[in-house]
Order: structure tokens, then C-alpha cells, then sequence
């Protein structure tokens, strides 16, 4: 287990956990300005050591708090689904991603199974994995370390590029909704996707990313019915927005004269 229950928060922000830590929390004008800086920051995280939270209830409390006061910055000076939304759901993702590759590897896969059980019913490949034919293993093995840019197997391959467990394929819907995930590229064995650690991580963080993307979503929506949202929301809203990167157009790229790209345009509120 986890030191603490708490900490499942920093893999599951929609957990029950972290609604607890949030129902807690003092009111939005009494943020520490560490957490307001977090907010802001999180987005251009790029190092693992930005990424990993410590065991400590309090850096779990500020991480917690720093992500939902991004989601609501942004949201109050954003599109849904928007350029800045989506980067926000693509952090979200990689930082998930690589929280369990550094729990995995610090001897925590168990509890970090367990919060990944509230969403995909993972199982231990057991006897499944000594009846299925070598060279669908090494197929399997190969695809994972694709996925992670590794394009040659090594010498020794890492043990999270190993198939290691299966699920349902069902309930990988909600990234095959959205085309994170193939169905065609799954490997499928009465009904039940076989994957690698690795693998499995993506899931779940894909998972984590597309909830930011669509909690983001309902958090304009509830602006929008309400009117103007915390000044304090816009101003870190505005803050996060400057410090993107403009978005990237390949160099000599022409367009048809006289036709706008969608990508480009956000859409018009009603």
C-alpha cells in the first residue's frame, strides 16, 4: 500500500481521495501562492523530478489543489477542447504515465494497481501467458517499446514492455471512442486485451488525460450558465495562456485562397 490513502490522488485526480482533499481546502482566495505558481507552471513540466510528487500528505495536497485550479483557470479563458485545453489533457496523460513508471520501479505496482482497477479490470496474465505462441509475445513485446519510441528491441528489453496482463477490451472504450486507442491494434484473447506494463500505464493515463479534457468542458459550460467567472480564475487563466508556445505551422505551408482551417478558429459561443 501507499503510505498514506490520500496518495492515490496524484494518480487519480477524480478519485475520491482527491475530492476529499478538494472539500477541505481553504477558499480560492487563500491559495498559497505556491499552489497558484504550481498551476501555472504544470504545463510546461518536462523532467521527471517536476513530475514526481513525494510522500508527503501536504505536496499531495498542493499537487491536487494546483491541478484543479488549472482546470478551472482554464476554463474560464478557454474554449473546450480548445489548443490550451488539449495541452492540458496531454500533460495530464504524461504525467500520469511517468508517475507509475517511478512507482512501478520503486516496488509499488500493487497499490498503483489497485486505483487503476477502479477504472480497467486488469488481471495477472498467469496461466493465459504460458499458452500464447512466442512469436505473439515478441509481437505484443515489440508494439509496447514502439509505443514508448523505442524502434529496435534492445538486448535486454525491460520488464514494462513485457506482456504481463489483460483486460476487457470494453473497457477500453472510452479512448476507442475518441481514436486514442485502435481496437485493430489490440491483441485480443477471448475478449480481453493482452498488454504490457507499459502498455497498461497509457491506458490509464489516456484515460486521466481525456477526464481533464472533458471535466474542463463541464467547468466552461457551468461559467457560461453562471456569468463571469472568479477574477482570480481569469488572471491564472491568462497566466498559463502566455507562456504556451504559439502553435506549430510547418514553414512553407500554403492553404486553398479563400478557405479558412477549422483547427485554426475557435468556435463561437452562442
Amino acid at each position: 500500500m501507499f503510505p498514506f490513502r490520500e496518495y492515490a490522488a496524484v494518480l487519480d485526480f477524480f478519485s475520491p481521495e482527491a475530492r476529499e482533499l478538494v472539500r477541505s481546502s481553504p477558499p480560492l482566495s487563500s491559495l498559497p501562492q505556491e499552489v497558484l505558481d504550481r498551476a501555472v507552471g504544470r504545463l510546461l513540466w518536462r523532467s521527471g523530478s517536476e513530475m514526481v510528487v513525494g510522500f508527503s500528505q501536504e505536496e499531495v495536497r498542493k499537487e491536487v489543489l494546483s491541478f484543479f485550479l488549472m482546470c478551472q483557470a482554464l476554463a474560464s479563458v478557454s474554449y473546450p477542447y480548445s489548443r490550451e485545453v488539449r495541452l492540458a489533457g496531454g500533460k495530464t496523460e504524461e504525467v500520469v504515465r511517468y508517475r507509475l513508471y517511478h512507482l512501478f520501479g520503486r516496488g509499488y505496482e500493487f497499490p498503483c494497481l489497485e486505483v487503476m482497477r477502479r477504472y480497467l479490470r486488469v488481471e495477472e496474465l498467469g496461466e493465459l501467458g504460458g499458452r500464447l505462441p512466442r512469436e505473439d509475445l515478441f509481437r505484443i513485446r515489440n508494439q509496447s517499446l514502439r509505443k514508448a519510441g523505442i524502434l529496435l528491441p534492445p538486448e535486454s528489453v525491460p520488464p514494462q514492455h513485457q506482456p504481463r496482463y489483460s483486460l476487457p477490451w470494453t473497457d477500453l472504450a472510452p479512448l476507442l471512442r475518441v481514436g486514442r486507442v485502435q481496437l485493430t491494434e489490440l491483441y485480443l484473447v477471448g475478449g480481453r486485451a493482452v498488454v504490457t506494463p507499459y502498455q497498461l500505464w497509457d491506458f490509464f493515463s489516456g484515460l486521466m488525460g481525456l477526464k481533464c479534457e472533458e471535466y474542463v468542458a463541464s467547468l466552461y459550460e457551468r461559467f457560461s450558465e453562471r456569468g463571469e467567472p472568479p477574477e482570480l480564475l481569469v488572471k491564472v487563466g491568462e497566466r498559463i495562456s502566455s507562456l504556451l508556445p504559439p502553435p506549430e505551422v510547418e514553414l512553407g505551408t500554403r492553404f486553398p485562397r479563400g478557405r479558412l482551417r477549422e483547427e485554426f478558429f475557435p468556435p463561437c459561443p452562442a
